[in-house]
């Protein structure tokens, strides 16, 4: 397994943190997010304006490499059409 960094740049290559899609599960009214330093924390969202973290960006869920092959179905979620990653044949 290689080494996996949650910090995430701006264009320039500096560092910024950021809030992440996925919530915090002891608190229903509480965020993760991730330090310049990428260190994950938690937060009540109330303090997010005392702390002046309401400015930050949030990070994809997840990414795809740009050459992943994705097919549309219609079957699988009823009443939706959703997007899959296309089988290797």
């Amino acid at each position: 397994m290689g080494f996996h960094s949650y910090i995430a740049t701006t264009k320039a290559g500096e560092a910024e943190p950021h809030w992440l899609r996925t919530p915090y599960t002891g608190h229903d009214t509480t965020g993760w997010f991730i330090s310049k330093t990428g260190q994950p924390y938690y937060v009540p969202l109330l303090d997010m304006t005392v702390q002046r973290l309401f400015k930050l960006n949030i990070r994809p869920a997840f990414c795809m490499a740009k050459d992943t092959k994705l097919e549309r179905k219609e079957s699988v979620v009823k009443g939706k059409g959703i997007c899959l990653k296309r089988r290797k044949e």
